[in-house]
């Protein structure tokens, strides 16, 4: 099953979920989902409709089941990367689009979003990088952990790839 038939089942399940905590998380594992087709994308260099739509499914999947968390920061820094990631797609996106609009007057819209999407990035990757005790969950026994050395490597590189295409795209 890929990952987008697996996101559709666990946006399925948490339709009929009633306990709000299960309902995000199983927002949260379909945003996952999602978020692996994507990164097939990428992994195959595609930029199409497809790799915009599978972007914009993990930011909403994402920001469903953060949102309910109420007040709270969603405990899973793993959603906030792969939200981190959607928005960097979508300004790499939006970046081809202003280069393709210059002739039609219309670049400057294009950046406008290009520059809002990276500032989305660069919020979900902060909100990553939240220690686990600042977010929901903290105190409940198996639903806090701290950081694993490989994500805050991984987290690391990701900062300076996004610096990079801000540098690259946007000029700085």
């Amino acid at each position: 099953m890929g990952g987008e038939e697996a996101g559709k089942l666990f946006v399925n399940l948490a339709r009929q979920e009633e306990n709000e905590a299960e309902r995000s998380n199983h927002y949260a594992r379909a945003a996952f989902c999602y978020a692996k087709a994507l990164n097939r994308e990428l992994l195959e260099k595609k930029f199409t409709q497809k790799t915009e739509e599978l972007a914009w499914e993990v930011i909403l999947l994402g920001e469903r089941s953060e949102e309910l968390c109420g007040d709270v920061v969603h405990p899973s820094s793993q959603l906030y990367f792969f939200m981190s990631r959607a928005y960097a797609v979508l300004t790499y996106v939006e970046c081809l689009r202003s280069r393709g609009a210059v002739a039609a007057q219309g670049e400057k819209r294009e950046e406008e979003r290009a520059r809002l999407f990276m500032n989305r990035a660069r919020g979900y990757l902060h909100l990553a990088e939240l220690p686990a005790s600042s977010k929901a969950g903290a105190g409940r026994s198996g639903r806090t952990r701290a950081y694993s050395s490989h994500f805050s490597k991984l987290l690391s590189k990701y900062a300076v790839q996004l610096d990079t295409l801000e540098e690259r795209l946007l000029g700085g």
